[in-house]
C-alpha cells in the first residue's frame, strides 16, 4: 500500500493528473476579463451549464445572466440545449473558456486580480516621526536619558564584528591595506570583467562606490599612507563632529578606541602578532559590487532593502577591492572540456599579507 502510495506521489509531483473518481472531470477554468487561470477544477459528467455557471460565479464574479461558456474554446454550452457535461464530451484536462459581456462587470479593467491597482499604504517620514509606540519613538527616547544608548542588536552586530577581528588579529593576519580611492575607481571600473576571490569566480563589475549599509573594513598603517588615513578621518571626523581614530602604528589606545565593546578588545599583543597596526577607514570606503557568471553569491544586488545594482538571484557580491581582479576573463563555457576549463583558469589572486582568509564579502 505505501508503495502505491509513493507512487502516486511521485506521478502527481511530476505533473501527471491526480486519480479522481469515476464521473468526475478535472477542468481548467480561463476567463476573458482575467490573467488568471483556475486550474483542475472538478466537475461532475452530470452537471448542467447552470451548474458549471454557479460555480463559475463563485470563482469569478461573473454573473450567471451575462456569462458565455465555451469547452475548449470552440463549443458553445448553452442553458437551453439542455445538456449534461458529459454529453458535451468533455475529458478531464480539457478547459471552459468564460466570457464576462456584463459591462459593469467587476472583472473588467483588471480590478480582479491586477495588483498594480491596489492603493499601497505609503507613511511619509514625517507621519512616522509623529507617531507613538514605534522603535523610533523608543529609540529617540533612550537616546533622550542615555546619549550612548544603542539597541541590543547594534551592540550584537558590534561585538561579533569586534571578535572577528581579534581572531584574525590573533592569528597574525593584517587588515585590509590602504589603497587611494582614485586607484580603485581606475583599476576596477563598471563593465569590466573580472575575478573574484574567493574561488577563482568570475563576473562583470555592476558597482564602485561606498555602501553605507556595511560597515566600513578596517586599513593597515604601513607609514606609507599613515598620513592619508589620518586626514582623511580628521576630515570625516571634523564635518561629523566625531572623535577621529587615532593613526598610532604602535600603541593599543588606537586599537581600543576601534573596538567599541570591551568583551572583544585589540590588545597590544595581537597587534604585535598582525605585525602592523590598523584603524577603521572612516574616510571613502568603496565597495565592489559584482554579478557573478553563476549562482554563487549572495543576493541579487541588494543591500538591506536598497538596490546597487542588478544581478541573477544569488549571482550578486559586495567584495573589498583587493579580492576583485579586473582582465580579460570570459565567462566559462560549461560544455568545455576539463583541459580547456584548466587552460583557461587564471593564476590565483594573492591576497596581500599571505592570509587566505581575509577576504570578506556580503
Amino acid at each position: 500500500m505505501a508503495a502505491l502510495d509513493m507512487s502516486a506521489l511521485k506521478q502527481y509531483v511530476q505533473g501527471g493528473r491526480r486519480a479522481v473518481p469515476i464521473g468526475t472531470l478535472l477542468l481548467d477554468i480561463t476567463h476573458n476579463l482575467l490573467q488568471s487561470r483556475f486550474v483542475e477544477i472538478s466537475f461532475s459528467v452530470t452537471d448542467t451549464v447552470n451548474d458549471i455557471k454557479a460555480r463559475v460565479y463563485g470563482m469569478t464574479g461573473s454573473s450567471e445572466q451575462h456569462m458565455r461558456l465555451l469547452l475548449n474554446g470552440r463549443i458553445e454550452m448553452r442553458t437551453e440545449d439542455n445538456k449534461l457535461l458529459g454529453e458535451y464530451g468533455a475529458q478531464s484536462g480539457d478547459f471552459i473558456h468564460v466570457i464576462d459581456e456584463d459591462p459593469f462587470s467587476t472583472a473588467r479593467g483588471g480590478a480582479m486580480d491586477d495588483v498594480t491597482q491596489v492603493k499601497k499604504f505609503e507613511l511619509t517620514e514625517e507621519e512616522y516621526d509623529k507617531r507613538d509606540g514605534t522603535y523610533r519613538a523608543y529609540k529617540r527616547k533612550m537616546l533622550a536619558q542615555d546619549p550612548n544608548w544603542k539597541s541590543i542588536y547594534q551592540i550584537n552586530s558590534e561585538k561579533r564584528a569586534a571578535a572577528l577581528r581579534e581572531q584574525r588579529r590573533a592569528k597574525g593576519y593584517p587588515d585590509e591595506k590602504y589603497e587611494e580611492p582614485a586607484s580603485i575607481r581606475e583599476r576596477i571600473q563598471v563593465g569590466m570583467r573580472c575575478i573574484v576571490e574567493p574561488g577563482d569566480r568570475r563576473g562583470e563589475v555592476k558597482y564602485v562606490g561606498p555602501v553605507p549599509e556595511l560597515t566600513n573594513y578596517e586599513v593597515a598603517l604601513d607609514g606609507a599612507c599613515e598620513a592619508d588615513i589620518a586626514a582623511a578621518n580628521a576630515k570625516l571626523a571634523a564635518e561629523s563632529g566625531a572623535a577621529a581614530p587615532a593613526a598610532d602604528a604602535g600603541a593599543d589606545a588606537s586599537a581600543a578606541a576601534a573596538d567599541p565593546v570591551a568583551s572583544a578588545p585589540a590588545t597590544a599583543e595581537n597587534l604585535r602578532l598582525a605585525g602592523i597596526a590598523s584603524v577603521p577607514l572612516t574616510g571613502e570606503c568603496l565597495w565592489i559590487g559584482v554579478q557573478l557568471d553563476e549562482p554563487v553569491g549572495k543576493h541579487d544586488g541588494i543591500i538591506k532593502g536598497k538596490r546597487y545594482f542588478q544581478a541573477h538571484n544569488h549571482a550578486g557580491v559586495f567584495a573589498k577591492p583587493s579580492a576583485v581582479r579586473t582582465g580579460d576573463f570570459p565567462e566559462v563555457d560549461p560544455f568545455a572540456s576539463d583541459e580547456e576549463e584548466e587552460d583557461d583558469k587564471p593564476p590565483a589572486l594573492e591576497p596581500k599579507g599571505g592570509a587566505a582568509d581575509k577576504f570578506e564579502e556580503l
